[in-house]
């Protein structure tokens, strides 16, 4: 659920679209000195990287409540590279839950090809019994070389995909990856530009 690196901040087209899913802390909320309006800083952190975020006061008026230390969220936005000068800005904020339910359209689980496959894809099944919904799922076997072998569940399985349950199924012994195949970022409003006011 991410499309930039923090690494490669610098190569970003100016006004460049970006989402990140990640863990929010080291919040600080600040008045503007041009109207007194409350605009955010935060720190925003996947398993592999940290991000620098900026939040102006239209966009934190209307998402204060889950901008928390904390907080699992996704944030969409816009790269802002002046000459080098790079700053994320944050235009949109979407809590964990709603992220995995309206943007991720397909998972793929990917099992070690272990003795115990038979009983894992077994509860693997249990599990989806109790979470039916529109999302679809595919298995993947990792071969002794290797590859992978994918197979697609039947639709009666499809799932509803939250946060609890895909963090289960991550903890599996024999899991040992889980793709997204997500859909594209909504359309922002990028007709001016979003530096702050302080």
């Amino acid at each position: 659920l991410q499309n930039v690196d923090s690494d490669k901040l610098t190569n970003v087209t100016d006004r460049e679209l970006f989402r990140v899913m990640g863990v929010i802390s080291n919040v600080v909320v600040k008045p503007s000195k041009r109207d007194n309006r409350k605009w955010a800083m935060f720190n925003l952190s996947t398993p592999k990287e940290n991000f620098s975020m900026s939040m102006f006061a239209d966009a934190y008026e209307k998402y204060a409540h889950l901008v928390i230390n904390n907080n699992v969220v996704t944030v969409h936005g816009q790269v802002m590279n002046k000459n080098g000068d790079v700053r994320m800005n944050v235009m949109e904020v979407i809590n964990a839950s709603e992220t995995l339910q309206s943007y991720v359209e397909k998972t793929l689980v990917i099992f070690n090809n272990g003795e115990t496959i038979d009983q894992s894809l077994k509860w693997l099944r249990r599990v989806l019994n109790d979470s039916y919904g529109d999302t679809q799922m595919e298995i993947g076997l990792r071969l002794e070389d290797g590859n992978v072998l994918r197979a697609e569940i039947a639709s009666s399985l499809r799932y509803h995909p939250t946060s609890k349950l895909l963090a289960a199924i991550m903890k599996h012994p024999l899991v040992i990856e889980v793709r997204y195949a997500v859909k594209d970022m909504p359309v922002l409003d990028t007709t001016r530009r979003y530096y702050p006011s302080a």
